[in-house]
């Protein structure tokens, strides 16, 4: 038996056939197009690569000004694999919470000058981890119900 074709036979759907040796993109988009996607492409790599360097170096000068923040106010901190440093005063003896828990937190942030940027009434706050920033999520559940930091 004679292998059968992936041609069209009949005209009407000759039409909308487009051969396989090129990509699709070669027969739906005029060569000016993909030109400009192409540069386009290439560009919006140059910008990620740019704005990952820039996020490296800010992560690196961060690290650097915590590390002289932890020197000068005689403080050990551990520093997680991701970059997050925390500090246990005194553990809880409550139970642990995970990253998807409901957990309440009194809490006050500083920045590294002293000023408070944020902070919660003294009651505290109720929050599922899932809904915070990614420090909280890793870092929360470092710490047992009824820790100082």
């Amino acid at each position: 038996m004679k292998p059968q074709s992936l041609k069209p036979s009949k005209p009407e759907e000759r039409k909308h056939y487009v051969p396989r040796s090129k990509p699709l993109m070669d027969h739906l988009v005029s060569p000016e197009t993909r030109h400009k996607l192409h540069c386009l492409k290439n560009h919006l790599t140059q910008v990620e690569l740019q704005a990952k360097k820039k996020a490296e170096k800010q992560a690196a000068e961060d690290d650097k000004i915590i590390r002289q923040y932890l020197t000068d106010h005689g403080l050990t901190a551990t520093k997680t694999s991701t970059g997050l440093y925390y500090i246990i005063e005194t553990q809880g003896t409550g139970p642990s919470c995970i990253s998807t828990s409901d957990v309440k937190v009194a809490y006050k942030g500083y920045f590294t000058d002293g000023s408070v940027f944020d902070q919660s009434s003294a009651a505290g706050i109720t929050f599922n981890l899932q809904g915070v920033i990614a420090g909280w999520t890793e870092g929360i559940p470092f710490f047992k119900e009824g820790w100082l930091s």
